[in-house]
């Protein structure tokens, strides 16, 4: 149905972002600075199980202030 099929950030007046994902043992399995990032739920080109991940957000906005966003959310296929 092409609804919520990729995890991103939403963001305005954003200069500067980093977007981490984590699965629920810890481990690193998307990682982008790139403003528009999108994760489809995959690790290498292999699908990732139905589960619970964890997102970590840096960014800078525009006025120059510094923010840590961190949060989970289920991935359903």
């Amino acid at each position: 149905d092409a609804l919520n099929d990729v995890f991103k950030a939403s963001h305005e007046n954003i200069i500067q972002t980093t977007l981490q994902l984590y699965n629920k043992y810890g481990a690193l399995v998307f990682e982008s600075t790139d403003l528009n990032a999108e994760w489809n739920g995959d690790l290498k080109d292999t699908p990732l199980p139905q589960d619970s991940y964890l997102y970590v957000i840096e960014y800078v906005a525009e006025s120059g202030v510094a923010r840590t966003e961190r949060g989970r959310f289920t991935l359903l296929r």
